[in-house]
């Protein structure tokens, strides 16, 4: 205490020498690119991301995670009327409306008194822009939002996602009988998925030390035949098709998707790690089929996993995914 009292006493003597020397204390690190209230700034303001973009329909609210040491806190500045910035805690969420129009662009400026101001660009895609992997002809589908599958309509030859009926997506128990813990919980699916709308698959491992997870398509006859509509990529010799895939997780658990062949045998396996994994950014996957068939895939069978979701053994690691599907482009 006595210290902190002369230290005052100083400080004060010198303030109109130099204000700098009372924070001395109260260190500040510049922000490490410079613009973040890098510079010649007292404080730093940090904000992440710093682009932001949504679908032109049913979009998502995002979150801009803002840090400062300013005393004051932060302010957001104005919006225009097609979106709107709501601030809690540390974070901004931005919420915008529909587009029926052109793409918006707006550059939102965030602000705390001492440090140099942030800027994130919102954009918005025009009315009826979709994504390229959303151009197709042909779809075989495993998980999808509601949009995008309204949006593609009999596009779609075979939806092999949970129906509550003869397609069940299937996580996987510790003795297989449904007593025993379970390889993944439910986890959060909140925010834009990797198109921007709302809706995708997301998973944390559990407490077993493994984790699995199956989707299955179920044959009334209790036959273990193939799925027909994968004769069709086969037909092609796989020329046009490619399996196609956003995640988004812990990085570096070994999370992977592994293609169930026929009986089993040179199932193909796609690692997530190798797209540049993380918890904050969709990593799109898109793999020609030519080279699955390469390895000697054949097509899933019904009666057993057709695609299998696996990820780490440690409890609590983080497994999102969406737009996982196969699909054929179109020929021009």
């Amino acid at each position: 205490m006595k210290r902190t009292f002369i230290f005052k006493a100083v400080c004060a003597a010198m303030a109109v020498a130099s204000l700098a020397a009372c924070k001395k204390d109260d260190p500040v690190t510049p922000g490490e690119d410079g613009t973040q209230g890098g510079g010649s700034a007292q404080y730093t303001l940090l904000a992440t991301p710093l682009t932001v973009n949504f679908s032109w329909s049913d979009p998502a609210p995002q979150d801009v995670t803002v840090t400062t040491n300013a005393p004051d806190g932060f302010t957001v500045g104005e919006t225009p009327e097609w979106f709107t910035a709501t601030v809690s805690g540390n974070k901004v969420t931005l919420a915008p409306k529909p587009n029926e129009g052109d793409k918006r662009t707006y550059t939102l400026t965030i602000s705390a008194e001492g440090a140099n101001s942030v800027t994130i660009v919102v954009n918005q895609a025009a009315k009826g822009e979709i994504h390229e992997s959303l151009k197709g002809e042909k779809y075989i589908v495993w998980q999808l939002d509601q949009t995008s599958t309204e949006y593609l309509g009999d596009k779609i030859i075979l939806s092999l996602g949970d129906n509550g009926n003869d397609k069940k997506f299937f996580i996987w128990d510790s003795n297989n009988n449904g007593t025993g813990g379970m390889a993944f919980d439910a986890g959060t699916s909140e925010g834009p998925n990797f198109y921007g709308n709302q809706g995708y698959m997301g998973l944390v491992v559990g407490s077993i030390g493994w984790s699995g997870a199956g989707y299955v398509y179920s044959d009334e006859a209790g036959l273990n035949n193939a799925i027909p509509e994968f004769q069709q990529i086969l037909d092609d010799k796989g020329e046009g098709w490619y399996f196609h895939a956003a995640v988004k997780g812990t990085p570096g658990v070994g999370s992977n998707f592994l293609l169930s062949n026929i009986d089993d045998s040179k199932s193909y396996l796609v690692s997530w790690d190798s797209y540049k994994m993380s918890l904050s950014e969709w990593a799109e996957i898109e793999i020609p089929m030519t080279t699955v068939l390469a390895t000697g895939w054949t097509g899933p069978a019904m009666n057993t996993n057709n695609m299998i979701v696996r990820s780490s053994t440690k409890q609590g690691d983080v497994v999102q995914y969406d737009a996982l599907f196969i699909y054929k482009k179109v020929t021009e």
